[in-house]
């Protein structure tokens, strides 16, 4: 039976008798106390809300000032594809997690670690680095960013490394000297479908008029270079290597690792990570055997 069932229903003029109103004031005294002891478990219940909240925000709290100590690293190139004695350079951009610019100070700026499974790595001109004593570059690299977050390496096919900056300089200005077709020499090369293609279009012999040219001793050294590490017998033999009539291409992965120091002394988890394919057209093999010594 409801409350309006037992009190209610009363007729216009109907008195109300003691019990009932007793009886009223015992249910209305009962419903307080449950409405009461109802209010004082959902204030209990608010507060330990209330606590799990606090401690909520506190977690999350630490978690943003956590987060704000990890990157987005970014890879890119222009290409996909260089030809051998050309340098791919290689952008790697860090941002937060959400991918936004970071204003970074000189205490701030991050490195960034370089390393490649093959080939050789150095830093871009106007970046702050640390690598080995090899002058030729080596396999990995640090680099610190600048302001803006954007770190730059500088990879080159496996040719040379005991060789100086200027001899792999001057090996790719003579990549971009114009043919008759006003294409450079290297995008002959990479346009070609076969090395014979890249032999009719005029490549190798543009680049066997730089390498006979007597002044031209650097793009000797490369080239020379290149021949004795691949055909190790006796020198002065003709023994060039084998080529087939398809393109080697060789491919490289870098890994670029960013960190807060460059101090290897200090404990230092990466805070961020990236990774790129890049690809190096060998020609240098296909000139030799079809065109600087033929078959024939």
């Amino acid at each position: 039976m409801t409350f309006v069932d037992q009190f209610g229903n009363k007729s216009a003029g109907e008195l109300i008798r003691a019990e009932l109103w007793n009886k009223l004031m015992s249910a209305l005294d009962d419903l307080a106390t449950s409405v009461n002891t109802q209010l004082a478990t959902l204030e209990s219940e608010v507060t330990t809300l209330t606590t799990s909240v606090g401690q909520l925000q506190t977690d999350v709290g630490t978690i943003s000032g956590e987060l704000t100590q990890y990157f987005k690293v970014s890879l890119s190139t222009t290409r996909v594809t260089y030809a051998t004695g050309e340098e791919a350079t290689i952008a790697a951009q860090v941002t937060d997690l959400a991918g936004n610019t970071v204003a970074f100070t000189d205490e701030t700026r991050p490195w960034i670690d370089f390393v490649a499974v093959w080939g050789h790595l150095r830093a871009a001109d106007g970046f702050e680095s640390q690598t080995g004593d090899s002058s030729g570059g080596d396999r990995a690299v640090s680099i610190r960013t600048n302001a803006q977050g954007l770190a730059q390496a500088l990879l080159r096919a496996e040719v040379g490394p005991e060789l100086p900056l200027e001899v792999h300089a001057d090996v790719g200005a003579t990549l971009t000297a114009k043919l008759t077709d006003q294409r450079t020499i290297s995008q002959a090369i990479l346009d070609a479908p076969t090395p014979s293609d890249a032999k009719n279009a005029g490549a190798f012999a543009a680049f066997t008029a730089e390498y006979d040219r007597p002044a031209a001793k650097n793009v000797r050294s490369y080239l020379d270079t290149y021949y004795i590490h691949q055909a190790p017998s006796v020198i002065g033999k003709i023994a060039p290597p084998i080529v087939g009539p398809r393109w080697r291409d060789y491919a490289s992965i870098v890994v670029a690792l960013a960190r807060a120091d460059s101090d290897p002394t200090t404990p230092d988890r990466a805070r961020g990570a990236a990774a790129i394919r890049v690809g190096f057209r060998d020609w240098v093999a296909p000139w030799l055997l079809l065109h600087y010594f033929p078959p024939d």
